[in-house]
């Protein structure tokens, strides 16, 4: 597949949607490295990726991207396939787009200590661990900021 990747003009590999044999080795890594922040779990599960924060223009996640939004609005429910995780900055646990989470297996908390706009333009992978309420965040820019009197 990689000799095909390189060699054939135009050629994509198959991305598998679902998680790897990679993907709980990244989140180790990340939740061991990365920039703690508590959160209230409402989606069982762990999941890692590469955020995609929810603002205008921010085009559609790629595959097992981290979505982060502000508010768990109902639109965001169709962008949860493929995704490894989902974390909003305010709402409940009741919420339509965490019942739709919850059905497709993607982890899922919120609350996070987490400012959207903190995130906006920064190469960052994010752990999510539904069971658990945390997130981790590693940047390549730096440390995420942590809202006044929010996070581990």
């Amino acid at each position: 597949e990689l000799e095909r990747a390189v060699t054939v003009p135009g050629y994509r590999p198959n991305v598998p949607l679902g998680p790897d044999r990679w993907e709980a080795f990244v989140s180790a890594v990340v939740a061991a490295e990365g920039d703690p922040f508590a959160a209230c779990p409402v989606s069982s599960g762990s999941g890692c990726g590469p955020a995609h924060v929810l603002v205008a223009g921010a085009g559609r996640p790629g595959p097992r991207a981290v979505l982060v939004a502000k508010d768990p609005v109902p639109q965001i429910a169709p962008l949860l396939w493929g995704c490894a995780g989902l974390v909003t900055t305010s709402g409940s646990e009741a919420a339509h787009l965490f019942e739709v989470a919850r059905s497709l297996g993607v982890p899922a908390v919120t609350t996070s200590g987490l400012s959207v706009h903190d995130l906006v333009g920064l190469d960052t992978f994010l752990s999510v661990d539904g069971d658990r309420g945390e997130i981790s965040v590693m940047s390549h820019t730096g440390p995420v900021t942590r809202m006044a009197g929010v996070g581990a």
